[in-house]
């Protein structure tokens, strides 16, 4: 238990359980045909991941695909994103689709805020698979999660 667990079951008589229960998740895969654009990465050991990411637009410079489905995680695709891919190296490519206005970009990326015509109407997930080769499976996946099983207000001090 720890200690914030601990310092709630004390003040709050809090109790929780743990329990394991299907989340809807996106598995990034191989597209048939396999991957496409991406060019593995020539920068030497060490070197830092170079990315540029948002308004529709990601330039990656020695990217793992796992950083990559972490990145689709954080607001893009309402889902947690794992790589299930099996490509296990670090790549260079460019990725571009219609920006979602409601989803704050992580990053400033270079350049204007125009998008080229072709990504206007392309989602992320039509961008994916036509740029890169890979795709977004839906399948459910099972997460732990606490549940509040009880709990009290606090006494008087």
């Amino acid at each position: 238990m720890s200690g914030l667990q601990r310092l709630l079951a004390d003040r709050f008589q809090v109790e929780l359980r743990k329990e394991s229960v299907p989340m809807p998740i996106f598995a990034l895969v191989v597209a048939k045909g396999g991957p496409k654009a991406l060019t593995a990465t020539k920068s030497a050991a060490g070197q830092r991941l170079n990315a540029a990411f948002g308004n529709g637009r990601l330039d990656a410079i020695g990217m793992d695909l796992a950083s990559l489905a972490k990145l689709l995680s954080e607001g893009q695709t309402g889902r947690p994103v794992v790589d299930l891919t099996g490509l296990t190296g670090k790549y260079d490519f460019h990725l571009e689709w219609s920006a979602d206005t409601n989803s704050a970009p992580l990053s400033a990326a270079s350049g204007g805020s125009q998008q080229p015509s072709y990504a206007q109407d392309l989602s992320i997930f039509s961008a994916l698979q036509q740029q890169l080769g890979l795709r977004l499976a839906p399948p459910s996946s099972a997460a732990d999660r606490l549940v509040v099983v009880h709990a009290e207000l606090p006494s008087a001090n």
